[in-house]
């Protein structure tokens, strides 16, 4: 699962083209792990990416939600400390 994450940052930081459409595909990536592995720790990264996302688009009360929802999951988790920050 780190691996996955990984990849994932690694491919958001080299990203070419359509900013829009990339940062969309990065969105529906991490939701679809976070639901995924819901059951892993590992899922509160995923979370923490996709409430940055929301909040780089302005959308402050999505990205309050989404982030609370990793704290909730995982309190003491990586994750969960990144969605509190």
């Amino acid at each position: 699962l780190d691996t996955d994450l990984l990849r994932l940052a690694f491919a958001a930081n080299k990203q070419t083209g359509n900013a829009e459409l990339q940062t969309e595909r990065l969105r529906t990536t991490y939701e679809q792990f976070a639901e995924t592995y819901q059951a892993s720790p590992q899922s509160t990264r995923a979370l923490a990416e996709l409430a940055q996302i929301a909040y780089g688009k302005n959308e402050l009360t999505k990205a309050h939600e989404i982030a609370s929802k990793g704290v909730a999951r995982f309190p003491n988790s990586q994750g969960a400390v990144r969605c509190y920050n």
